[in-house]
């Protein structure tokens, strides 16, 4: 990381953290305020996640043209610099770590990415969801670049979720495409990960591991299979090998918010299904 140059036009969006005092104190009271310039946005479905140390992430993105996110006083850089072209739906993702004292202790960042469903961390491992896009792009001139080092092939691998693997000093140890299928929410408990797959609409299958997992059948109004059909599945992301699977709803959309292990293991989900039973 690189102290931030003083020659950058800035815009400012605000990340604010915000710590209560003892409720004693019948007062709240702001201690830190962290501002990240350059204009950034949310990213996919989250917005920040905490590890079992106490370490906070934020995912954020940023245009394709940009070369680095200013961090308070730090300079966070990318490794691309792409002429920005919104018909793309592109944007570097900048994925942040922060202690307990707002000190920025690790980044990663992917170039060119795609949509950025989810993320979460463990403290020793941080996982990254991101879905590619199903329909053709003239993209080939901006590549999915993740952590500098790594290109994503997009072909034949458009419509499918792919998982992000990073070790605890935010380095990336390995990507891989768990199912033909799309990604989004993600849990993990130590060398398992739990992920939410997706069978698209009217699809009649996605290949999760060797296993394939059927569509529900619909069979109405002239459509065979069924909508969106979230598929659970807990992965051994080690050994690249799926443990179980489990599809959830039935012929309608079901679509995932949110998901968590409960201090006994348990998986908890949240999100809506328009299936009748």
């Amino acid at each position: 990381m690189k102290r931030a140059p003083h020659h950058h036009i800035l815009k400012f969006a605000l990340i604010i953290s915000i710590v209560c005092l003892s409720a004693v104190s019948h007062a709240q009271h702001v201690l830190s305020q962290l501002e990240v310039q350059g204009g950034a946005w949310h990213a996919g479905n989250e917005y920040m996640v905490n590890d079992p140390a106490g370490n906070y992430y934020i995912g954020l993105n940023n245009g394709t043209s940009r070369i680095s996110f200013i961090i308070g006083d730090t300079s966070v850089l990318s490794y691309r610099s792409d002429p920005l072209n919104d018909n793309l739906n592109l944007s570097d993702f900048y994925f942040l770590r922060f202690d307990e004292v707002q000190h920025l202790t690790g980044s990663f960042v992917i170039d060119n990415a795609e949509f950025v469903r989810d993320f979460y961390s463990s403290g020793d491992h941080s996982f990254i969801s991101m879905m590619l896009h199903s329909y053709p792009y003239k993209d080939s001139l901006y590549p999915i670049t993740l952590g500098g080092e790594v290109v994503i092939d997009r072909a034949g691998n458009r419509g499918r979720g792919l998982l992000i693997v990073l070790d605890d000093s935010m380095k990336l140890q390995k990507s891989i495409f768990p199912s033909t299928g799309g990604l989004g929410q993600i849990a993990a408990d130590g060398d398992y990960v739990y992920m939410e797959l997706l069978i698209p609409d009217q699809a009649p299958y996605i290949l999760v591991g060797q296993d394939t997992v059927h569509n529900f059948v619909l069979n109405e109004g002239g459509l065979e299979y069924g909508f969106q059909t979230v598929v659970l599945c807990k992965y051994d992301y080690v050994n690249e090998q799926v443990i179980w699977w489990k599809r959830i709803g039935n012929a309608g959309s079901e679509v995932l918010k949110d998901m968590l292990l409960d201090s006994k293991g348990n998986l908890v989900i949240h999100g809506w299904t328009s299936s009748r039973k």
